[in-house]
């Protein structure tokens, strides 16, 4: 096999959507490409919004085939972030081999490419996949990754009478976030999650923690500007929550408290004026993701109408 990485949009999409399709449409994984079209379709939405991924093929010299690929998102400064359920390997005979060494390629492109961590993601829809993701933490481990956060997403339908008006206490203020400068945003996400249980920022270093804030605050991404809202007090941001729009349904991208501020409610008031904003403008559910063992995340997320929808695993490697 040879390996060759390339900007996706450069790739055929063709050629890789075939691949697809022979590799999961007799798997637990055959929603992701129940068609060769539909496995196109997948590829070129990533091209169309440009956004920056390099796929790295494993290709058949004899055959001038790709017998597999993984997507590398190159998103976020300083970290590369695999698609879901990546790598994607048709050729049965020697999936374990390829699958590592494109792993192994995956690596040494985020090194050279200034990345000093890379992150793997899975999404568990149906129960058989999680016998699927041992097979792929196989893969991952012998390549010196470790388990990061297994998280869930939720959903919560949103309505008018599952909403309490909440009073602020005095001396609070709601403001929206596009009106807040940005380093004061970051400097309370910086002490929220510092002091929280998301154990996927928590494997971060410093710079990459500030690195994933930046991303979602990137004006090239879509930021719901009704319903990201921040609280301060004495001017100083206490406790925020930042909706992103760019895919079909609206989802929770960020939600913090100050440590020194917690306990006084403001979580489930932001959230609240948060759910409230999008369901004036017609929204009428909302996603978010939270560590399967945040407990105290979960107790609010649940009490403002949040249920799960499947789990999320992350795994990651510093280079």
């Amino acid at each position: 096999m040879r390996f060759e990485s390339l900007p996706l949009r450069e790739a055929n999409l063709a050629e890789l959507a075939k691949v697809s399709y022979d590799a999961r449409h007799d798997t637990v994984l055959s929603y992701k490409a129940r068609t060769i079209s539909e496995a196109a379709k997948r590829l070129n939405d990533i091209v169309s919004k440009g956004k920056e991924c390099v796929v790295i093929e494993a290709r058949d010299e004899s055959k001038g085939t790709v017998g597999g690929f993984l997507e590398l998102f190159m998103i976020i400064r300083g970290i590369a972030q695999t698609d879901w359920w990546q790598p994607v390997v048709s050729v049965t005979s020697r999936e374990g081999k390829i699958a590592r060494c494109l792993i192994e390629q995956a690596k040494s492109y985020a090194r050279e490419s200034g990345r000093d961590r890379i992150e793997a993601a899975f999404d568990m829809t149906t129960p058989n996949q999680r016998s699927l993701l041992r097979k792929y933490w196989r893969w991952y481990s012998s390549e010196g990754f470790q388990k990061a956060s297994e998280e869930f997403r939720m959903r919560s339908l949103i309505t008018e009478t599952a909403l309490h008006h909440r009073e602020l206490p005095s001396g609070y203020s709601l403001v929206s976030a596009a009106s807040v400068d940005k380093e004061e945003i970051r400097d309370c996400y910086l002490k929220s999650f510092s002091e929280s249980m998301d154990r996927l920022i928590l494997s971060m270093n410093a710079q990459q923690r500030r690195s994933t804030f930046d991303t979602c605050l990137d004006p090239s991404d879509v930021m719901d500007q009704e319903a990201s809202l921040c609280i301060q007090r004495d001017r100083q941001v206490v406790a925020f929550v930042l909706v992103g729009t760019e895919r079909a349904e609206s989802l929770i991208e960020l939600l913090g408290v100050d440590p020194e501020f917690r306990r006084l409610g403001l979580g489930g008031t932001i959230l609240a004026e948060s759910m409230y904003a999008l369901l004036h403008k017609g929204t009428r559910e909302v996603d978010i993701e939270v560590d399967v063992k945040n407990t105290p995340a979960l107790r609010l997320y649940r009490k403002m109408g949040f249920a799960p929808l499947y789990r999320q695993a992350y795994y990651y490697t510093n280079l």
